[in-house]
């Protein structure tokens, strides 16, 4: 995982965790904070965390594109983050594995439309895509080595902010494009 696109995860999770990180090096050595306060605490400096920022939940305004198949999947994909985020120990394997699943058959989905539409974006859109799929069975796999505070980080602060900055960035174009057609 780049944490060049989740500038919090990376000053937050990077600078107290790399050192005794046993991943290190892998997902850009990103692992679960260890300290207790809240970012967005008076104890931390006031600073909002990239969960406040961007929280697991749909926004009407800010995440309805206009397309009725592509909002109701991204709604799901939400829905699925949120639960993630509630989830029990117990939970979060089954659903973390459903979120895959998703993400999959939504890429697989988009993908087929970015190439029938002949959209121009397709390379960096569809490699975006690929880089997160990737990053998911990565932290799978963390997971079911008993990493679940780093899966648990990651689907809280960095799903939700990816999400918003793709959707309105790279979902937000090829909208765009499919309209204009």
């Amino acid at each position: 995982m780049s944490t060049s696109n989740f500038p919090e995860m990376s000053s937050h999770f990077e600078q107290e965790q790399l050192r005794s990180s046993p991943d290190k090096g892998r997902l850009g050595g990103v692992v679960a904070p260890e300290k207790t306060t809240p970012s967005n605490s008076p104890l931390s400096g006031g600073e909002l965390s990239a969960a406040n920022k961007h929280p697991a939940a749909w926004n009407e305004s800010r995440h309805t594109l206009g397309m009725g198949e592509m909002d109701n999947t991204h709604r799901e994909f939400i829905t699925q983050v949120a639960a993630l985020i509630a989830a029990s120990n117990a939970e979060f394997p089954a659903l973390f594995q459903a979120l895959i699943n998703h993400t999959r058959e939504h890429f697989i989905a988009e993908g087929k439309l970015m190439r029938e539409s002949k959209y121009r974006g397709l390379p960096e859109h569809e490699g975006e895509h690929h880089r997160v799929l990737g990053e998911l069975q990565q932290l799978n796999r963390s997971l079911k080595r008993g990493r679940l505070p780093l899966v648990r980080a990651y689907v809280k602060e960095g799903l939700p902010e990816w999400f918003d900055t793709h959707l309105s960035m790279m979902d937000g174009a090829l909208v765009m494009f499919l309209k204009r057609r």
